[in-house]
């Protein structure tokens, strides 16, 4: 009954905003943004499956979902292999990202969320069941959903302070979407609670855990650890997606804490190459011997691995590093001994923890880390993460990191474990998922 209330005001509130959307639209397209992606699927002409296949499908709104079901899409496809495993995207990096790195049979742009389009892509699509990424609330896509009786999943769900004030605030709506779900796979119990308290039936809720990590230690499995054995040569401290107005915080301390420790190393991973003629200078006037190491620097082939080469010869000719080639941020967690959080001394709000958890490293971050808050707080209950509010903090926190060997290795040991166990709970309910999907 709910739900078709819903859908009526629904229907008459895009009537009414259609001009809006049409002229925002516009706008953006005629100031080079992206608008549609793919025209004709925003108005629902996605590939059709054909008659007779089961399709199952996957919808991840943007880049950080795309990446976050990477190993589940490969799972999916491994225990459904006469099924189309079918995923839509709602941007235009994601749907870029998704072409490039999952498994799928189909990728496509999600419609439009208005009525026909909507009716159109269930028809092409004909899914055995939807699986919904996060939080891409799509009133038409639910209610649509539910009329062709195809069964609704929300996986990797979470309510945090600001969305759940804005969910209790309209809850009359979020209650019958949420609650037209065959499941819903949220990441913690704190999540569960926050969706009983929405109204969310309790046999409808469980704990999945975080799907990034069951993706992330899949991805850490995949890479052949190349550096273990040579990281013990020096004490590596390294600051990943470092923005340019924190760097002086880093280059401060391996100054003051070089001549202590002679075999400490400073690896630096800026977030953004744009500001590499203000890295250099900085670099240069620590007086330590330092190196922008890029793809021209690399001469990347084939034939060279990239970490390794910091590791076996970088890091034995310079005291301070700045890896400025795409992708590598991954394999260089390896190198560490401490990891520091970029975008935490900048209000930024910080990036991935996950990565460097998967590795067992131990974390600092500093004050401005909303971003990350859930993952911060996580591991600082485990004692993987420590947090610090400004650079004496900072000083003080890596010098008994390093003046303490166990402590240091016992919090890295922490985060992998940690992150080793959320992984096994989240393997072990979406194999109970894909139970339900055969």
């Amino acid at each position: 009954m709910m739900l078709g209330i819903i859908f009526v005001v629904y229907q008459c509130l895009q009537i009414i905003a259609l001009p809006i959307v049409g002229l925002y639209l516009v706008v953006r397209r005629f100031k080079g943004k992206p608008v549609f992606g793919n025209v004709a699927q925003r108005f629902g002409l996605v590939p059709r499956v054909s008659a007779g296949k089961k399709s199952l499908w996957l919808h991840a709104v943007s880049v950080g979902e795309i990446l976050a079901v990477q190993q589940l899409v490969a799972d999916l496809k491994e225990k459904n292999p006469d099924a189309v495993c079918y995923v839509t995207t709602g941007t235009v990096a994601g749907h870029a990202m998704a072409c490039k790195f999952l498994a799928a049979d189909v990728v496509s742009f999600l419609p439009f969320d208005f009525l026909i389009p909507m009716v159109m892509v269930f028809k092409r699509v004909r899914p055995k069941a939807l699986m919904i990424v996060e939080a891409d609330l799509w009133p038409n896509l639910i209610m649509i959903a539910r009329w062709f009786k195809v069964p609704l999943y929300l996986l990797n769900a979470r309510v945090n302070p600001r969305s759940k004030k804005r969910m209790k605030f309209f809850t009359w709506i979020y209650m019958p979407l949420l609650n037209a779900f065959e499941h819903i796979f949220a990441q913690s119990s704190d999540d569960v609670q926050a969706f009983e308290e929405l109204g969310v039936r309790a046999a409808k809720l469980s704990v999945l855990g975080n799907i990034k990590a069951f993706n992330v230690v899949a991805k850490r499995d995949q890479l052949v650890p190349c550096v273990r054995q040579h990281a013990r040569k020096n004490l590596v401290l390294l600051v990943g997606s470092v923005h340019a107005g924190e760097l002086d915080y880093y280059l401060k301390l391996f100054a003051t804490l070089k001549p202590l420790y002679p075999s400490l190393k400073l690896v630096l991973a800026p977030r953004h190459f744009n500001w590499l003629a203000q890295l250099r200078a900085s670099m240069a006037a620590t007086g330590y011997a330092s190196l922008v190491w890029d793809e021209q620097c690399a001469q990347l082939n084939s034939a060279v691995d990239p970490v390794r080469e910091i590791t076996e010869t970088i890091l034995q000719q310079y005291d301070i590093v700045s890896v400025c080639v795409l992708g590598k941020l991954f394999g260089l967690y390896q190198l560490a001994d401490i990891f520091f959080l970029g975008g935490t001394f900048v209000p930024v709000g910080g990036h991935n923890l996950l990565e460097p958890a998967v590795w067992g490293k131990p974390c600092v971050v500093g004050p401005h880390h909303a971003n990350c808050q859930d993952h911060a707080d996580r591991l600082e209950q485990h004692k993987a993460l420590v947090k610090v509010a400004n650079y004496d903090e900072l000083e003080q926190q890596v010098r008994l990191f390093l003046e303490h060997n166990e402590r240091r290795m016992q919090a890295g040991q922490n985060a992998a474990n940690w992150l080793g166990n959320e992984a096994v709970m989240v393997k072990k309910n979406l194999d109970q998922l894909f139970k339900q999907l055969n």
